[in-house]
């Protein structure tokens, strides 16, 4: 494995340690199963194309939004996924 390959792998790593905290901090802020579900539906959907990202954050925020604390991780992460993908086309 070259240096870059190793790099990236590791960035990968570190992406998917965020994000898998990040989804323990919804699960546990939402408190609510139904809920919680409704948030996986939303990105669900928005990995599939059926929703744009405009709409997928409009959804989100519709569950997230009493949870500041929530809804500034989910930015934070949404952009950096982007940043993530764009990086590696």
């Amino acid at each position: 494995m070259s240096r870059i390959e190793k790099r990236k792998s590791e960035d990968f790593g570190d992406m998917y340690s965020e994000v898998y905290s990040f989804f323990e901090k919804v699960k546990d802020g939402l408190r609510n199963h139904d809920d919680y579900q409704a948030f996986l539906k939303c990105l669900h959907l928005y990995t599939t194309d059926i929703i744009t990202r405009n709409e997928l954050q409009i959804l989100v925020s519709d569950l997230l939004g009493k949870h500041p604390d929530l809804m500034k991780g989910f930015r934070t992460m949404e952009q950096n996924l982007f940043k993530h993908i764009a990086s590696n086309l």
